[in-house]
């Protein structure tokens, strides 16, 4: 379950959803009562999440906070990729799906070369034919 979400956030969230590589993974997250993700836009993060434990709302709560003009500023420089609100949310919902499977699974924590490596993989699966973004940096 999404909340709050913009009509951007929504077409965003829709077209990954649509992707035959990590649609069903997004639907398994927006149909679990365990896990509730908060989508915020803010100033100075070009992409940011983390996952809290049993908060009043749900068994899992996700924060992404992401800058989009911050993002499109850093990502050519840092990557040589353009980035769009779907590639970022799509990074930052990789993290959180490989959070959602181990809390679910060994009740800790992924690890993060696990955590960077589901995100690049959700991330690129957006990009189609490329070009890819092949690095995790730590600009968060």
């Amino acid at each position: 379950m999404f909340d709050p979400i913009t009509p951007e956030e929504f077409f965003a969230i829709g077209e990954i959803r649509r992707s035959p590589v990590i649609g069903r993974h997004l639907i398994d997250l927006e149909d679990s009562e365990e896990i509730l993700v908060r989508i915020f836009a803010v100033d100075g993060r070009s992409g940011w999440n983390t996952i809290h434990k049993n908060t009043p709302h749900a068994q899992l709560e996700a924060v992404i906070e992401y800058d989009l003009n911050l993002a499109k500023s850093l990502y050519p420089r840092l990557y040589n990729v353009h980035v769009t609100l779907t590639h970022l949310l799509a990074h930052e919902l990789g993290h959180i799906w490989a959070g959602f499977k181990s809390w679910k699974t060994t009740g800790n924590p992924p690890s993060e070369d696990l955590s960077n490596a589901e995100s690049l993989a959700w991330e690129n699966a957006m990009r189609g034919v490329g070009p890819y973004r092949l690095v995790h940096g730590k600009e968060h």
